[in-house]
């Protein structure tokens, strides 16, 4: 898909990881803090400086913006079902999936470790909301180039070469843990259910909509 290799990177900044993954997965500065602040405040008025899409000066934007933000770009999202349990051990994702000629990239909300989330920002804005408890998710993007799966991940360095659909899976489900069982999609269901990671295909909007 497109280039051999991905050329623009952006590393992670407050929560504002859903930004970049947007313009990881696009290549280029496709979108800025102040167009998701509009696009989440387009979807809910704040009120006293609190909106539920969106944390003030952080980030931390949630499914709904992603959305819109795709939806301006000409792509939709679909929620990808985790494996059952009878499955266990079937390929996930499947290859229905993977090679359909409209999928874009896949999107990946995770709870992001103690070590991700600390670091540079440990005593700043970032650090006082997860003391809040308004740390959120993690969003990361992986997408083919050149045939091959790279992880554009905000936290790092640069984009990682994963491989090929079955390398893929592998990361998905031992880096990330994901295809266990249960879940529901980002931002909603249970407490224990929204502990899991959560996947998400990225494709092209059909002509029209």
């Amino acid at each position: 898909m497109d280039s051999s290799a991905p050329r623009y990177h952006e590393r992670q900044s407050k929560q504002m990881c859903l930004k970049h993954t947007l313009n990881n997965l696009f290549q280029e500065p496709a979108v800025t803090s102040a167009t998701l602040d509009g696009l989440a405040d387009h979807l809910a008025t704040p009120s006293w400086g609190f909106s539920p899409h969106r944390t003030a000066f952080l980030g931390n934007y949630d499914i709904n913006v992603l959305e819109l933000a795709l939806q301006e770009r000409g792509k939709m999202l679909q929620w990808v079902s985790p494996p059952k349990a009878a499955e266990a051990g079937s390929e996930w994702p499947e290859a229905a999936l993977l090679e359909r000629p409209d999928l874009f990239a896949l999107v990946l909300n995770v709870v992001p470790s103690p070590a991700q989330s600390s670091g540079a920002a440990a005593w700043g804005l970032a650090s006082l909301a997860r003391r809040l408890g308004l740390a959120g998710r993690h969003w990361l993007g992986f997408r083919r180039f050149g045939g091959q799966w790279y992880n554009l991940d905000s936290h790092l360095p640069a984009p990682q070469l994963v491989g090929n659909d079955a390398a893929l899976r592998d990361v998905l489900q031992h880096s990330y843990h994901c295809g266990d069982c249960g879940g529901g999609p980002a931002g909603g269901g249970r407490a224990n259910a929204c502990e899991r990671p959560q996947l998400l295909a990225v494709l092209d909007a059909a002509p029209g909509r």
